[in-house]
């Protein structure tokens, strides 16, 4: 299959990444996966939700969002239709299910850590979440293997990529 952007199957969207790229965050990055733009943030609260109070761990969840022309087409801000569509609500439980599986929860202390961004993996090379559906044709076990190797070298080179952006 040749991808609209002419790359092989092995090979990435060049990948930029600037720390530091808001004023206020506790945390922030720009990543930029070819023409793909995120903005990370990170903003940490001395609380924690009630269902983990007094129990000196802390919590970390996300927040999702397309901005209006961040496709072909302008899509309109969720907010103003009152409710996230389900996709932008599976794709904030994703990044929150991803964080939580890479993050030492009780070295926290009783704060939670809110995330506003997209998706990455751990550090370890493990598979927090795996995903895939069949676009007109349906693969086989071969070819998922063959998926899930790409998709551990790609892995292996983004948390290369991170520890270089962290190391400055």
């Amino acid at each position: 299959m040749q991808r609209p952007s002419q790359r092989t199957p092995s090979q990435l969207r060049p990948v930029s990444i600037t720390r530091g790229y808001t004023k206020h965050a506790e945390g922030s990055v720009l990543i930029a996966f070819g023409d793909t733009k995120v903005l990370c943030t990170a903003s940490v609260e001395d609380k924690v939700p009630g269902f983990l109070k007094g129990k000196g761990q802390g919590w970390l969840t996300a927040e999702y969002g397309m901005l209006p022309r961040s496709t072909h087409t302008r899509t309109d801000r969720e907010a103003a239709r009152g409710k996230q569509s389900g996709r932008t609500q599976e794709i904030q439980r994703l990044i929150g299910r991803s964080m939580r599986a890479v993050v030492d929860l009780t070295a926290l202390g009783e704060r939670t850590i809110q995330i506003d961004c997209d998706v990455f993996m751990t550090g370890a090379g493990a598979f927090v979440e795996v995903q895939g559906t069949a676009e007109g044709a349906a693969f086989n076990r071969t070819e998922m293997d063959a998926l899930l190797d790409l998709a551990s070298t790609g892995i292996a080179t983004l948390v290369a990529r991170q520890k270089q952006a962290i190391a400055g």
